[in-house]
């Protein structure tokens, strides 16, 4: 497109730019869709830019091969339009600045809290110096023009809410977080408010997730899994054992991996899951053995896993499947540190991290003698707890798209989206598999959907069966809606008790008899 060409709709027909003059909005046009045959190649994204009354007084057009933009560029884009338009607009305001703001500005500078002004809409449009040293800002114009929630974490919008309030919230600084207690003031004419900041108790400072984790992301922005992160980037800084519990797949491994990654240790992260090693060999894969140790044993004998997390960590996965008899063989190791190969002599000194994990009530399994107390104890220095996906259900949509982008892109897809009707399905959906389930969901959809959109029909069918269930809409009494869902989960299992009991979180014996009460086993069967 040269410079000067004309873009809209009357002249070249459908195109991203044209047709985001004519709708207003974020458009995205793609290939074909174009109505031009040299745009036919090209995916673009187009949006306008308004002034404070609502006017168009621009576009911001981005365009790629056609394919190669994706939800993340979409975000990304629409996040750099939304910056452009207020600091256009900013600009546009000092512009008109009366001397009273400027008198603002002197106020502030000679308040001694943290200090910031925001307009209506949220977005900064002063603050003092104190604040823009605390934000390592070198001067006003790197912090003005961004939404506060840029730098202040307000789920629930509790600062555009309310037009005078005093609330605790956390400052964001760079890696960082510093609770504050905050008072704010909003004009008589209710178009600014001011903000004070004041740092609570020692300004004591903890960790958030960084970037420098690559591929390994904690997707999800829940109390609960914030609180799990941060937890896991504090133990992340010390050398002891940590024992991670959680139901299966809510990413016991992936908080293992964030926990080295954020770690000083320079060894490899290596994993090992006791469950599915067979009872006799694990003493071999733990501590390796010598050549001739054993008939079949390789020549030169084997490198166990403990040496190979030399200076890294070792992931113990589904601790509780461990044997007795090798538990103990870890307990001596984690008390002096040492190993000795099997049919070797010369012990080994090593410096490796232990972390375990699992999905059994390790507790129980000491009282019932299937789990070393002294280990448990051991292992159990930070306690690590996982929330099950049916308890962070707000992450949901946040879990659908990391996972469908990451998908598209190894199925070399173009980027996917998913209808209203799909994501209400998965959003009421219990997931008693968890993320695990939901990545095995997504993968299945992305494979069978027809268009590049998820919907219904390729989801599932016990995910919409469930969802017709719900208590919320069920019109039936409890006894019917009981039974309802009791048949339901017995009919999705293939009538497997077991399954059935854990899905539905009652033991086989109360499923029996509930089936027993409900006169329906014979009959369905």
């Amino acid at each position: 497109i040269p410079l000067g060409a004309m873009c809209s709709e009357e002249h070249i027909g459908t195109n991203a730019v044209g047709t985001a003059l004519v709708e207003n909005d974020l458009v995205e046009v793609n290939g074909y869709e174009h109505y031009a045959s040299h745009l036919h190649t090209s995916s673009c994204f187009a949006i306008p830019i308004n002034d404070s009354d609502g006017k168009i007084v621009g576009v911001v057009c981005i365009s790629n091969p056609f394919g190669q933009l994706n939800l993340s560029d979409k975000k990304l884009f629409k996040l750099a339009a939304q910056i452009i338009e207020n600091k256009y607009n900013l600009i546009k305001e000092k512009n008109k600045r009366t001397s009273s703001e400027s008198i603002l500005s002197l106020l502030l500078d000679s308040i001694e809290h943290y200090s910031l002004v925001l307009d209506k809409n949220g977005i900064i449009v002063d603050a003092n110096e104190k604040l823009l040293s605390l934000m390592e800002a070198d001067s006003i114009e790197k912090i003005t023009g961004i939404t506060y929630d840029k730098i202040i974490r307000d789920e629930n919008r509790y600062l555009i809410k309310h037009k005078n309030l005093k609330t605790e919230l956390d400052l964001m600084v760079k890696s960082q977080k510093i609770k504050c207690k905050i008072t704010k003031h909003s004009t008589r004419n209710n178009n600014n408010s001011i903000l004070f900041l004041e740092p609570l108790g020692t300004n004591k400072i903890s960790y958030i997730p960084k970037t420098k984790l690559g591929p390994i992301r904690p997707v999800g922005e829940s109390k609960k899994w914030l609180d799990v992160v941060e937890r896991s980037l504090k133990a992340a800084q010390v050398n002891t054992s940590i024992l991670i519990e959680g139901e299966s797949g809510t990413g016991k491994e992936l908080i293992a991996q964030i926990i080295h990654s954020e770690s000083k240790r320079k060894g490899s992260f290596v994993p090992i899951n006791c469950g599915s090693i067979p009872k006799g060999l694990i003493e071999s894969e733990l501590f390796g053995y010598e050549e001739g140790a054993f008939t079949g044993a390789k020549k030169g004998g084997m490198t166990g896993k403990l040496e190979m997390a030399e200076k890294g960590t070792l992931f113990l996965d589904e601790i509780g499947e461990m044997p007795l008899d090798m538990q103990v063989h870890l307990l001596r190791f984690l008390q002096d540190k040492t190993i000795v190969r099997i049919g070797g002599n010369k012990p080994k000194t090593l410096d490796v991290r232990i972390i375990a994990a699992t999905n059994r009530d390790l507790r129980q399994e000491v009282k019932k003698g299937c789990f070393r107390e002294d280990l448990y104890y051991r292992l159990n220095v930070i306690n690590i707890k996982l929330p099950p996906l049916r308890e962070r259900k707000e992450d949901i949509p946040q879990l659908i798209y990391y996972y469908l982008h990451r998908t598209c892109q190894q199925m070399n897809k173009p980027p996917f989206k998913v209808s209203d009707s799909a994501m209400e399905i998965f959003c009421n959906y219990s997931w008693p598999g968890n993320v695990r389930e939901l990545i095995n969901v997504i993968e299945s959809a992305v494979v069978f959907a027809e268009s590049n959109e998820i919907t219904p029909d390729v989801l599932p069918s016990y995910l919409a069966s469930e969802n017709m269930l719900s208590v919320s809409v069920y019109q039936g009494s409890l006894k019917q809606y009981e039974k309802a869902l009791i048949i339901s989960n017995l009919e999705k299992n293939d009538w497997n008790i077991s399954k059935s009991a854990k899905e539905l979180g009652i033991s086989r014996n109360t499923l029996y008899n509930k089936i027993k009460d409900l006169k329906r086993f014979s009959a369905t069967r």
